[in-house]
C-alpha cells in the first residue's frame, strides 16, 4: 500500500476539516430574520479569515475561508426567496474567491499525500499563492466584501409574507429541495459512474450538508443523524474527488523531474478513486433510510405549529 493510499485511508492524516456547524434557531423565528442572521454569521467567519489566508502561511485559514465561502453561496441558493436580488448577485462573486481558495488548498493537501514530489508541488503552490494573494487584495475582492457587509446589514425581502413565515415552516421545504437536488443527480450513479458525474453528486451533497447545517438543532436526534450519514457520504466523495484532482495534478507536473514517482502517485490514486465511487451506492441508500424519518419530523413539527 503507497503512502497517497495510506494519507487516503486514514483521517488522522488528513489536514483539518471545520466540525459539523450547528447552528441555534428558533422554529418560530420569521424565516427572513433566520436567513439574513445566518449570512451574518457566515460572512463574518469567511471575512475573519482574509489576512492569514492572504499571509499564506496557514493553510487552515485558506481552507476555513474557502468553506464559509461556500456556506454563503449555499445560503444564499437556500433562501433566494425571501433575500433581496442584490443579495442573491453576490453567488457568482463568491464563486469566484472560493475557487481561487481552493486552488491553493488542492496544492496544500497534496504536498502532504506525495512527498516524493513535495518540492515540486511547493512551486506550485507559490504561483497559486500569488494568484490568491493577487485575488484577496484586488478591488474586485474589496468590492465583494463592502457589498456582503452592506446588503446583509440592509436585510431587505422580495417576498415580505412569506419572509414572515415561521422556521419551522418553511424548513422542510428548503431541505427537501436541496435533498431531492441529490437524489436527482445520485439516480444515476454506480460503480461505473464518470469522474464528473461523481463530482456533481458531491457539489450536490455539499450544498444539501450546510443547507441542513442550518436547521439540525431543531430536530433533534433525526436531523443530527441525517447530517452524519450526510458527512460519512460527503467524506467518500471528498477522497473520490481528491485521488481525481491528484491525477490531474500528477499529469501537469510531468516532465519535471519526477515523472516516475508522479507515474506511481497518479496509479494509487486511480485506485483509490474506484475504491471510493464503489462504496458511494451503499452510503446514498443509508442517507435515503435517514431522511425518510427526518421528513417525518420536520411535517410533524410543521403540523403541530399549525395546530398551536
Amino acid at each position: 500500500m503507497g503512502v497517497y493510499s495510506n494519507f487516503c485511508r486514514s483521517s488522522n492524516t488528513l489536514p483539518p476539516k471545520p466540525d459539523t456547524l450547528y447552528v441555534s434557531m428558533n422554529g418560530k423565528s420569521p424565516i427572513g430574520d433566520a436567513a439574513y442572521d445566518l449570512l451574518e454569521k457566515f460572512r463574518g467567519k469567511f471575512e475573519s479569515y482574509r489576512d492569514a489566508a492572504r499571509a499564506g502561511k496557514d493553510p487552515e485559514a485558506i481552507h476555513q475561508m474557502r468553506v464559509n465561502a461556500r456556506r454563503l453561496r449555499a445560503c444564499i441558493r437556500a433562501f433566494a426567496p425571501v433575500l433581496a436580488q442584490p443579495v442573491r448577485e453576490l453567488e457568482p462573486e463568491l464563486r469566484w474567491i472560493a475557487v481561487s481558495l481552493g486552488e491553493v488548498r488542492d496544492a496544500d493537501v497534496h504536498i502532504e499525500r506525495m512527498p516524493d514530489v513535495a518540492a515540486i508541488l511547493r512551486e506550485l503552490k507559490v504561483a497559486r499563492l500569488a494568484q490568491l494573494r493577487h485575488d484577496l487584495g484586488s478591488p474586485r475582492y474589496a468590492n465583494l466584501a463592502e457589498a456582503l457587509k452592506c446588503r446583509i446589514a440592509v436585510a431587505v425581502h422580495d417576498d415580505p409574507p412569506l419572509a414572515s413565515a415561521p422556521v419551522v415552516t418553511v424548513a422542510p421545504d428548503i431541505v427537501g429541495l436541496a435533498y431531492r437536488g441529490v437524489k436527482r443527480v445520485s439516480a444515476v450513479i454506480d460503480e461505473s459512474s464518470e469522474p464528473a458525474s461523481i463530482h456533481r453528486l458531491r457539489k450536490r451533497a455539499k450544498r444539501l450538508r450546510y443547507t441542513v447545517d442550518c436547521f439540525a438543532t431543531l430536530y433533534g436526534r433525526p436531523g443530527k443523524r441525517f447530517v452524519a450519514t450526510l458527512k460519512e457520504l460527503q467524506d467518500l466523495l471528498g477522497a473520490h474527488q481528491d485521488a481525481i484532482v491528484a491525477q490531474a495534478l500528477c499529469a501537469e507536473l510531468q516532465g519535471r523531474g519526477a515523472d516516475a514517482e508522479l507515474g506511481h502517485y497518479s496509479k494509487e490514486a486511480q485506485d483509490v478513486a474506484e475504491e471510493m465511487r464503489a462504496k458511494v451506492p451503499a452510503a446514498l441508500d443509508e442517507l435515503a433510510e435517514r431522511w425518510l424519518t427526518l421528513k417525518e419530523r420536520m411535517r410533524a413539527m410543521r403540523r403541530q405549529l399549525w395546530k398551536s
